[in-house]
């Protein structure tokens, strides 16, 4: 039953139903993947006015760490992408481990990105 006005606040009108309206397919299975390891992916922050007005700069920086840490020794590369009024890669695509992300990572988390 449909109702009118936004709120779904008005009168009931008659039921409609439309045959053959909405077609459900059933999803095809998943295939089979052979196990790998490590995947590349593009780590984008924003670097907008917005990010350090809210306060919410060591809470980019600290995901971001997190982030990193989750894959490291994962075979994983990641590279960073910065985004204000222009886009930047600071870091390019950087195999993921624990001195990759003590020299490469950390100090552009703590030098290069500062939001304004």
């Amino acid at each position: 039953m449909a109702a009118g006005g936004s709120g779904c606040a008005g009168t009931q009108s008659a039921e409609k139903v439309l045959q053959d309206g909405i077609r459900v397919t059933a999803p095809a299975p998943n295939p089979n993947l052979s196990p790998v390891c490590g995947i590349d992916v593009m780590l984008v922050l924003d670097k907008s006015g917005s990010i350090a007005s809210s306060g919410a700069t060591e809470t980019v920086r600290d995901a971001a760490r997190a982030f990193l840490t989750a894959l490291s020794g994962t075979g994983s590369a990641v590279s960073i992408v910065d985004f204000s009024t222009s886009a930047a890669q600071p870091v390019p695509y950087t195999t993921v481990t624990d001195s990759a992300i003590a020299n490469v990572f950390d100090p552009y988390l703590r030098n290069g990105y500062k939001p304004s």
